[in-house]
């Protein structure tokens, strides 16, 4: 009786450890973003602001260099859209500007 009481708390437990294993996996799961999605997160009407930059998608809703949405140096630069091409003209694709990006929340990958 002592053996079949064993033999199901670890099977209990293995299930237990899988399944939280694979919750784990699903939460890390990057979100894909098309350039429609991207849209919505332009930082107006309470939505989350984020950018894309070299096919990676940031949150800047808490940066201060963007105000509703558009950045404060950069008026071309705003929230919701992919800023690859104006960001490769500007300090953010040498040393510097590339380090402040990669403090930013990465919240997701844009679709090709």
């Amino acid at each position: 009786m002592k053996r079949k009481l064993a033999v199901v708390l670890i099977l209990m437990l293995l299930v237990t450890i899988v399944d939280g294993c694979s919750s784990k996996q699903s939460a890390t799961t990057e979100k894909v973003f098309t350039l429609e999605e991207l849209a919505k997160y332009n930082g107006k009407n309470g939505n989350p602001a984020y950018i894309a930059a070299n096919g990676i998608v940031y949150d800047v809703s808490n940066s201060k260099d963007f105000v509703n949405g558009v950045h404060k140096q950069c008026p071309e630069c705003f929230a919701g859209t992919d800023a690859t091409a104006i960001m490769s003209k500007s300090p953010h694709q040498s040393g510097k500007g590339m380090l402040d990006l990669n403090r930013l929340t990465k919240v997701g990958t844009l679709s090709k």
